[in-house]
């Protein structure tokens, strides 16, 4: 199994967020790529185009970092998510924060 946490802690080091809540997020984001990456492999993905396809989940960290920021700061009702194909499983993250 990838080391989804190793990778997740990294992309929101920036965020400087309490220890209690970085290791929230971090739990679910790594739920999410791991089920992403189940989902791949019983697909018939291989499993290092697998890995390749959850991680790319997670491209963009800077944007994935401002939206924390956003989280952090506002209330779960005002925050507004775009959903298109590639950002599903943060979209579903969002939903389970809010």
């Amino acid at each position: 199994m990838p080391e989804w946490k190793q990778e997740i802690r990294e992309r929101v080091a920036s965020l400087r967020l309490a220890a209690a809540r970085e290791d929230e997020i971090v739990a679910e984001l790594a739920q999410h790529l791991e089920d992403h990456y189940q989902d791949l492999l019983v697909a018939g993905v291989t499993q290092e185009d697998a890995l390749i396809l959850a991680l790319e989940e997670l491209q963009g960290s800077d944007l994935l970092s401002q939206e924390f920021r956003l989280v952090e700061r506002q209330s779960p009702e005002s925050i507004i998510i775009d959903v298109n194909s590639r950002s599903n499983m943060i979209a579903g993250f969002w939903q389970d924060v809010r």
